[in-house]
């Protein structure tokens, strides 16, 4: 009997159309093998409900949708491979109700997922299992610039004023004068309540993901990111305005750091499934972690499917063995 996966994707972030993509790119990358493929697509509603959902099998039929028992046509998922970026896919809100209904699935434990998703608290927890971090604060979007200034007094510009929890560079300023702080933390404030306002780090951008196949943990490359402006903004990541490098071209030994950082983190703070984890690499000096992603993209332009491109491994045998250890981790 074929094993019924289900592609996760949408949201009611701004991340909605990311996820979209990532979610298509997995189901057309699975197309021609033995699995029974579904789409599984949370919309937007207007009272801001969580659990309007929509399923379509492989040939556009439409499917039945029972949220709390996860049934679609009265039948469990084998699997689910979670590709839902921002809220409720990877802040531990999906993960844990998955958890709860024992149905496997391709991304970190609830708690884990709402741990690295808030890049504030996974900040701290990754500092204490020896993560090089930034120096940062964290606010709230209802704080008046004037009042916080006194408490930056030991950032130096420029800093990154972002959302604790969004991703795609969505409310994302790089801050090169105070005077701008105010609409830095209104732009930012559109995505979370809780803001991020960090010592902006100069080096080499660099992702690395990792994931367990097999049993084992594998890195799926180290990318250098050379975008055309100032960081790696929304545009350098979907738009083709940044140079995507792998393998990245640094020293054997940075990189080698990385990477054991990289594998000590994910064992250390119990992650799961497919990561990203997004490093600063300056000049001298160990790499800063930037943040970890428990849903990666996947879209055709995104970091992670670049990786498993430049390696010896098509795209749907590694979902293949993603799946697997999804149903061997349960």
């Amino acid at each position: 009997m074929r094993n019924r996966v289900v592609v996760a994707m949408g949201g009611y972030s701004s991340e909605r159309g990311i996820s979209l993509a990532s979610g298509q790119f997995i189901l057309d990358a699975l197309s021609n093998t033995t699995f029974d493929c579904i789409a599984l697509d949370l919309i937007p509603s207007a009272d801001g409900s969580h659990d309007h959902w929509t399923a379509t099998s492989s040939d556009g039929m439409a499917l039945t949708v029972d949220w709390e028992g996860m049934l679609i046509d009265g039948k469990k998922p084998d699997v689910v491979l979670n590709m839902v970026h921002g809220s409720p896919g990877e802040d531990g809100w999906l993960s844990q109700h998955l958890d709860q209904l024992q149905i496997p699935h391709s991304s970190c434990r609830g708690p884990q997922s709402q741990l690295t998703f808030h890049k504030a608290k996974n900040n701290e927890v990754a500092k204490q299992h020896g993560a090089h971090i930034a120096p940062c604060l964290l606010v709230s979007s209802h704080d008046d610039a004037a009042s916080l200034m006194p408490r930056l007094q030991n950032l130096q510009l420029p800093v990154f004023v972002k959302p604790a929890r969004s991703g795609s560079s969505y409310g994302i300023t790089r801050l090169t004068d105070w005077s701008d702080l105010s609409q830095a933390l209104e732009v930012a404030g559109k995505e979370d309540d809780d803001l991020l306002i960090e010592q902006g780090v100069s080096g080499v951008e660099l992702g690395c993901g990792i994931a367990r196949l097999d049993g084992e943990l594998r890195l799926l490359g180290l990318t250098e990111i050379v975008p055309e402006s100032d960081f790696f903004d929304y545009r350098a990541k979907y738009e083709g305005a940044a140079q995507e490098i792998t393998p990245a071209r640094i020293a054997k030994q940075a990189s080698d750091d990385i990477i054991a950082m990289t594998r000590s983190l994910y064992n250390d703070m119990q992650l799961k499934g497919l990561c990203r984890f997004d490093y600063i690499l300056p000049a001298s000096g160990k790499a800063t972690l930037i943040e970890i992603n428990s849903v990666p993209g996947m879209s055709p332009e995104s970091i992670v499917p670049k990786q498993i491109n430049a390696s010896d491994m098509a795209m749907h045998e590694f979902l293949t063995l993603l799946i697997q250890q999804a149903l061997t981790d349960g």
